[in-house]
């Protein structure tokens, strides 16, 4: 994300000095006006702001006594709503801007709205299709709705596809949805999660295969 220019200020013309007189009164500066394009930056970082807070207060909630957990829960659901306001408005002004499309989305699930959040992650995906980090968030969203093959389609594309830590997270939460519905089976049958769970150690054993060599041939990042 690029850095923002702070907005230009500029003097009108009653702040000059007229040629051989006096000073002119001063007429108030006024800011240049910003472009759409600015203001739906500016939302969209204010929104990441609202969701990095939301989701400190949910790291916080796992080692907190149930009252301060309660309490945290409460609050990450409030920063979550700013974070979508934020989002909504960042599109407003720039419908083209895929990242908060993605972002929206994420916002939504947290908030338990997997449908409205689908539709969000669809958006940003039909403006940037290679959007990896929207193809994993909607891949979560899948799996809050039982709808595990295509949480497995994206994790294969984007396993195939090179961006593998991204890969790995949607692994991970493949592999805690089969624990969930193990203890809470709900409409999934018991024959379809000892299917998922058979595929899961499988793919287990290739990302111990392949783990070594994506790190050996990652890039290396200098500052």
């Amino acid at each position: 994300m690029k850095r923002l220019i702070p907005a230009v200020i500029v003097l009108t013309a009653g702040s000059l000095l007229a040629s051989g007189s006096e000073p002119m009164p001063q007429q108030p500066m006024q800011q240049m006006q910003r472009t759409p394009e600015q203001e739906a930056v500016d939302a969209y970082n204010a929104g990441l702001r609202a969701r990095d807070k939301a989701l400190k207060l949910l790291e916080e909630a796992k080692t907190a006594d149930a009252k301060r957990a309660q309490k945290n829960e409460d609050g990450a659901k409030k920063q979550f709503e700013r974070a979508k306001g934020y989002f909504e408005r960042a599109i407003v002004y720039n419908p083209r801007l895929f990242q908060a499309h993605g972002e929206l989305g994420f916002a939504l699930r947290k908030l338990g709205r997997y449908d409205e959040s689908l539709a969000a992650y669809e958006k940003s995906l039909a403006i940037q299709p290679n959007y990896s980090l929207a193809i994993e968030y909607r891949a979560e969203a899948y799996l809050a709705l039982d709808r595990f093959d295509e949480a497995k389609d994206a994790y294969l594309i984007l396993f195939n596809g090179g961006d593998r830590p991204r890969a790995d997270l949607l692994f991970n939460a493949m592999s805690e949805w089969v624990q969930k519905r193990r203890a809470e089976p709900g409409n999934v049958a018991t024959d379809k999660l000892d299917a998922v769970a058979k595929w899961l150690d499988e793919r287990k054993a290739i990302h111990a295969q392949t783990g070594a060599l994506y790190r050996s041939n990652a890039p290396v990042v200098t500052w």
